[in-house]
């Protein structure tokens, strides 16, 4: 079952952002450092993080009644080796936009599966920006 949460809310709930980031390790870190999953497969997991989170802001803009623009968030996704998302966790924003996020992320991760998968479980990180409407 999918989590999502704010870090500040994901601490209230006794998950520790830092645990999950030592049994998750990340997929690829630039020069394919040690310790990351794929660490051979760069273009692809960054292609693949991209999608990702283009994805997650086109469906934030089509949600109704919040608004993101202009809003940037730093975001980690825990991923099961079959490229399925298991926690999403997020700098926090506030309560209606916490809410408003996780609910595009419930229904994202669905049907949502990262295209390069594996034999370990697997985080990707990084910054979310949703740019304003031109």
């Amino acid at each position: 079952m999918l989590t999502c949460a704010s870090f500040e809310d994901a601490e209230k709930a006794g998950i520790d952002a830092e645990q999950l980031r030592s049994e998750y390790k990340q997929a690829y870190i630039v020069g394919g450092a040690d310790g990351c999953v794929f660490p051979e497969r760069g273009e692809e997991v960054g292609a693949g993080w991209t999608d990702f989170q283009l994805l997650l802001s086109k469906k934030v803009r089509e949600k109704q009644g919040v608004n993101f623009e202009g809003r940037k968030l730093f975001n980690i996704a825990f991923f099961r080796p079959d490229g399925r998302i298991e926690y999403y966790l997020f700098g926090h924003i506030d309560e209606a936009h916490n809410e408003a996020l996780c609910d595009v992320v419930r229904t994202v991760a669905k049907e949502y599966r990262f295209p390069v998968t594996g034999d370990r479980q697997f985080s990707q990180c990084g910054s979310l920006f949703f740019k304003p409407r031109e």
